[in-house]
Order: structure tokens, then C-alpha cells, then sequence
């Protein structure tokens, strides 16, 4: 898929309804074959044909209806079991810095993909086939698992760079899987705002560095929202919550889930457990204004 003119960060590139959808471990899916074989009789002779367009990465390893399945199924939201089959979405390729990114919208029952980056006319636009924990691995971890699930070697801008770059990807890689598996542990939090808040700055400069300042921003941002609203920041809470919505594409439904935070963030479950950083709402600044990102790190340290 190719960019036929300008495309700016947070536009909709293709709202999508499934061919078929399958309930099923997407992973998995030789284990629920005769439901996929099920489902494929149902599709008209014209529906078939754009079925049996799609690739089969799969080979020989089991029935070509099973491995088309296997190699195009999305899955119908975070952790899901339900998968679909998208004809136009399953034909974006990978990058391990993708520019797009797509999210099942379960109110449209459509598969959505939104640019998570301004794209150029010409540019490939790219999503990403790894889950975060696969995607900040080292190169030869992340080629692995491309490798076991769709049989390709990845030689993204990313993966096919100089083994210097490689190294530095690397390195930048695995201290984001670091600083937010503290992150996640969920005690420094508490013990140590400053820190945390901290290691929040610095996985996103490290994402930046590494060419994922799109929706993979979006994680950090919300922590570090959680941090000041956990400690009675409800200034700079409302102005992470801003920049948490602003990696996400306008129909992405994760945003109903933090849009109203921007406003009102006394309203989440954790404000008001510890008023350290006390602040009102009102004395938020705005993004992009003088000053603005010394202001929002005041806290780290």
C-alpha cells in the first residue's frame, strides 16, 4: 500500500468490514480448522475469489484455506479471540517503525487504520504485525517471531540499517522494554513519582529516537498521566492526558477512555490518593506553549 497523495498524522486511511470473522486463538488457528473450512463455504463465488487472492505464508504446513487465514487474520481488538479477514487492510505491509495503525472499532464492526505519522505521496504505508513485547526486543528476537508467524525476514528501514544502527536499535529497544517493565511493576509509582516520572521522559525520547513517535507514545503518556493524578497533580495530569489522546487516531474507541481526563481529571479513580504535587486543573498550560515541556518535567528527577 502506497500513499497516492499527502496523508497527515491522525487521518483515517480505511475503515474496513470483515470478509468473515472466526472465534479462535488467531495464533493458533490449525486447531479451529474445520470452523475456518465452515466459514469459507458460506462466501459467495466472488467472495471466494477475493478470499483466495490473499497470501498464504503458511506453505504446506496445513490446508491453504487455514494458512491464508493464518497469515491475513487480524484480531478483533487487544488480547481478542475473534478474528477477521480485511481483503484491503491485510495487504499493509511491516515495518518495526510503522507510519499507520490499525484498531477494530466494535462499534462499526469495521477494522480501522489511522496514519500515525504525516506520510508522504510515494511512501509505503506500513502497520505493525508484532505485539509490544515482541516490538522492543533486539532485531534478531523480533526477525524470529516474524519469521515463526508469517515467513519473512523483516528488512524494514529498521532492521535492513547498518549493523551500527542495528546495535544502537537495539540498545534503544531493550531499555524500553526495561524502564517500563518498572513502570509496570506498579510500586515506584507510589515509592518514587519523581523516578518514575522520569523513566516515562525517557522512554519517550527513546521512542522518538528510534522513529515511533506515533500511537506508541500513547502507553507512556497515559503513565505518566497516572503518576500525577495518583499524587494530586491534576495541572500536568490534564495536559498528559491531552498529549495520550493526541497519539490516537480520532475514531481509535481508547480515546473515549482518556478524552475525559483532559477536562476533568479529578474524576479518575486514582486522584486524590496522595496530594504530594497537589495542583488545580486550571493552572494546566497548554500544549506547545513557551515553555511548555520544561514546565510538564518540573516533576521528574
Amino acid at each position: 500500500m502506497v500513499a497516492a497523495r499527502f496523508i497527515p498524522r491522525g487521518s483515517l486511511i480505511i475503515s474496513e468490514s470483515p470478509l468473515f470473522t472466526v472465534h479462535g486463538d488467531f495464533t493458533t488457528l490449525d486447531k479451529t480448522a474445520a470452523a475456518i473450512e465452515a466459514k469459507v463455504s458460506t462466501l459467495s463465488a466472488e467472495q471466494k475469489a477475493i478470499f483466495l487472492a490473499l497470501h498464504n505464508s503458511q506453505g504446506s504446513n496445513m490446508s491453504t484455506v487455514v494458512g491464508i487465514v493464518k497469515t491475513n487474520a487480524h484480531p478483533l481488538g487487544v488480547g481478542a479471540r475473534d478474528c477477521g479477514i480485511f481483503p484491503l487492510c491485510s495487504r499493509f505491509n511491516h515495518s518495526c517503525a510503522s507510519n499507520a495503525s490499525y484498531t477494530w472499532v466494535a462499534a462499526s464492526s469495521k477494522e480501522t487504520i489511522y496514519a500515525g505519522k504525516d506520510i508522504a505521496v510515494g511512501e509505503q504505508i506500513t502497520v505493525n504485525y508484532l505485539d509490544e513485547s515482541h516490538l522492543n526486543q533486539k532485531r534478531s528476537d523480533r526477525r524470529a517471531a516474524l519469521m515463526r508467524d508469517f515467513r519473512f525476514e523483516c528488512s524494514c528501514n529498521v532492521c535492513g540499517a547498518s549493523p551500527r544502527e542495528v546495535a544502537a536499535s537495539d540498545r534503544r529497544r531493550l531499555e524500553i522494554a526495561r524502564l517500563d517493565g518498572i513502570i509496570g511493576g506498579g510500586m515506584i509509582v507510589i515509592t518514587n513519582p519523581p523516578k518514575c516520572l522520569q523513566h516515562c521522559k525517557d522512554i519517550l525520547r527513546l521512542y522518538t529516537e528510534e522513529g515511533m513517535n506515533d500511537d506508541s507514545l500513547f502507553k507512556t503518556y497515559n503513565d505518566a498521566f497516572q503518576v500525577c493524578i495518583m499524587h494530586g497533580d491534576l495541572a500536568r495530569a490534564s495536559a498528559f492526558a491531552t498529549l495520550a489522546v493526541s497519539c490516537l487516531g480520532a475514531g481509535d474507541p481508547t480515546i473515549d477512555q482518556v478524552r475525559p481526563y483532559v477536562e476533568h481529571p479529578e474524576r479518575h479513580q486514582y486522584a486524590g490518593m496522595s496530594n504530594r504535587w497537589r495542583t488545580e486543573k486550571r493552572l494546566a498550560r497548554k500544549v506547545g506553549q513557551n515553555g511548555f515541556e520544561k514546565w510538564l518535567w518540573e516533576r521528574a528527577g
